[in-house]
């Protein structure tokens, strides 16, 4: 039986060893596409999970969302935090 238009669905949610999330597609066999949510600065993984498996994925169910949490590392200006980049200066040049 199909399911109702606008119906929401509740999407399956993975969890990696190393704190990556995967929201998998409504049904894998219409996974037509892969998003890779990088979070913000001192952010993890969880702190974007309903935004993925809430919103994202009800609007895209043949997508799949992965969610990676990036390593605790120093930021040269404000200590150690999750990042993937490191923040050296809040110098902007224009």
């Amino acid at each position: 039986m199909a399911a109702a238009a606008g119906a929401i669905h509740m999407p399956r949610i993975r969890k990696g060893s190393n704190g990556t999330l995967v929201v998998e597609p409504h049904d894998p066999k219409e996974h037509t596409a892969t998003v890779i949510m990088m979070h913000g600065l001192g952010d993890t993984s969880e702190g974007w999970i309903d935004v993925a498996a809430g919103v994202f994925a009800q609007q895209l169910p043949h997508v799949k969302f992965i969610l990676p949490t990036a390593s605790t590392l120093p930021v040269t200006i404000n200590g150690a935090c999750e990042r993937n980049l490191d923040v050296v200066s809040r110098a902007v040049n224009r």
